[in-house]
Order: structure tokens, then sequence, then C-alpha cells
């Protein structure tokens, strides 16, 4: 990204998007939340409006780490408890749940020996290309949906979700870790002994690999991020609307997200989530990292009549 801090101002329409938008890193993701979070905070201590209950602005910046570790102990160092809790962007869409993923870690194991001795030695290389090209050759994504975003699962897709996905993400000697996506409410263990099962089951090409192929979760012990889903009538959902409604005068779409983000701790703890707020995900992670100023000024008028409907 040719400026990636500089706060580039452009004009949306060839993006797709109303108005004006700001390029910059995060901005798809993090940035433009956070600018929406405390311009409603700063409006309502502005309006000097008496708050019967308790906003927690809570700011974590461990970034992308395919774990809960860094919420959960912000969690159990303060004991901090809400409601409801809203998170990410999402174009001003209204996420009904995520994925989660779970880690597993695939060895294959080799002997060494001579290729033209009576017994062929087990190649642990060829092992481990047979451990990969399964994720490679896996079901087929349909065609995208038109204006589709990243992280968007199409309409014409398994509404819960659209089933299990595995990525291959590394592979070190012979020793590969699969990225594991999950369900709501699929056992984390459960996925990985499936795994297990299918790296014990598979029939390998190369006569010299034997079979020898061991998954675990994880390299350091568990690492498991929980998927979530909570019906359109929920608690956060309502107060969403609610206050898209007053604010804005239209409810806002609503969508199931591919990304496995913290939704599902906070849902295992008792905190309903929710996934609102400007951030443009087809751009994430690209040199047009970017957010319209539009959504954003919008997304801070929904935080804080949400925030004012809720505790006044």
């Amino acid at each position: 990204m040719p400026n990636p801090y500089g706060g580039e101002v452009r004009d949306g329409a060839p993006y797709g998007l109303p108005g004006k938008v700001v390029l910059g890193k995060g901005l798809s993701e993090q940035k433009a939340p956070l600018a929406a979070i405390l311009l409603a905070l700063q409006s309502i201590l502005a309006a000097n409006v008496s708050i019967t209950g308790q906003v927690v602005f809570l700011c974590c910046v461990s970034g992308e780490t395919g774990r809960h570790d860094a919420i959960k102990s912000i969690i159990e160092r303060t004991g901090l408890r809400a409601e409801m809790a809203i998170l990410n962007g999402t174009g001003n869409r209204i996420s009904l749940g995520n994925r989660g993923r779970v880690d597993v870690t695939v060895t294959v194991h080799g002997n060494p020996g001579i290729r033209a001795a009576r017994k062929a030695p087990a190649n642990a290389i060829t092992g481990a290309l047979e451990v990969v090209r399964p994720a490679h050759r896996g079901p087929r994504s349909r065609r995208a949906t038109p204006g589709a975003r990243q992280g968007d699962i199409s309409r014409e897709q398994d509404p819960e979700l659209s089933g299990h996905r595995h990525t291959q993400f590394r592979i070190q000697r012979a020793k590969s870790g699969v990225d594991r996506r999950l369900m709501p409410g699929e056992d984390p263990d459960k996925g990985s002994r499936r795994h297990r099962g299918d790296c014990r089951d598979r029939q390998w090409n190369e006569r010299s690999c034997e079979r020898q192929a061991v998954a675990r979760r994880g390299d350091q012990g568990p690492i498991h991020v929980s998927a979530s889903g909570h019906p359109r009538q929920s608690n956060v959902v309502t107060a969403v609307m609610q206050a898209s409604q007053s604010m804005l005068g239209v409810s806002p779409e609503t969508f199931h997200q591919t990304n496995a983000f913290d939704q599902g701790y906070l849902q295992h703890i008792g905190i309903e989530p929710c996934t609102y707020g400007p951030g443009e995900g087809q751009y994430a992670h690209t040199d047009l990292d970017m957010a319209s100023v539009d959504r954003t000024r919008d997304a801070a008028k929904v935080y804080a009549a949400m925030i004012l409907q809720r505790l006044t």
C-alpha cells in the first residue's frame, strides 16, 4: 500500500461506496469502528445525558491471534460482565453468527533407507504431500453472489455457515498445520479427532508413506476459537435494529460470517455478541484498505442511540 498511514481521502463511487472513503491500513476492520465508537461516546458526554447503567469501552491491541487468549485474559482479570457486546466492522450489517476454528498439527513420520532396497523406506516428504493434497482439492466454493463481500456466505449456500473448511497454512520439516473451521456448537476435540481419523484411514498414493501420519491439536496446547450463532430476535440484534431504525430509518442487512472472532467466547460466558459497524471486508488486507465516511458517521449514530435506549 503506497500510503498506508496517511489517511488518503477519495471518492467512494469507484468502489461501490457512498460519499467519501478514507484509505489506510486497518480501516476495513478495526479503525473505522473505533472512530465510530469514540464519536458516539463523545456525543453522549457532550450532551450531558445521565446514564443509568454502565458502558464499557474496550480496545484490545492484540491483533488477530487466532485464539481467545487476549479477550479471555481481560475478562478474567477484571471480572467484567455485560448484557451484550458490539464488535468489529461489517459495512454496517449485522452478523448473526460466525465460524470458530481449531488448529490441528499433522506430523508424518518416515524411516531412512535405500530406495533400491527390498523394503522401501518411508518417505516423510511424500507422506506430507498426501496430507496437504486433500485440503487443496476439497469442496469448491460456489460462484460468489453478485455484490458479496469478503467473509460472506452466499445465499445459495448453507445458511448455517456453509459447512466445514480446512486451510493448509504451514509445513515445516514433515509437520504441517491445519486450520479447521468449526460450526456453532461443534466440539473442537471432536473436530480434531475427525481429522486424526482422516489421516489414519487415508489410502496413500505413495507406497513409501506407510500411513505414518499423526494429528493432534495445536503445538503449544489447544488453539481454539469458539463459533457463535444467535437468532435474529436476540436482545443485542433487536437493540441494534431499533437504534438503526430510530436514527437512520432502515433495518440493517443480516448475514453470517466465515471469519473466526471472539464472539463465540463472549457468548460462552453469557455476554450476547453482535458484529455491526463500518469497515469494508472486501478490501481488508489489500492495497485498498478503506472505510466509508458516511457509514462510519451512521454507525456512530446507531451506537449512541443504542446506548441511550438501553441506559437512560
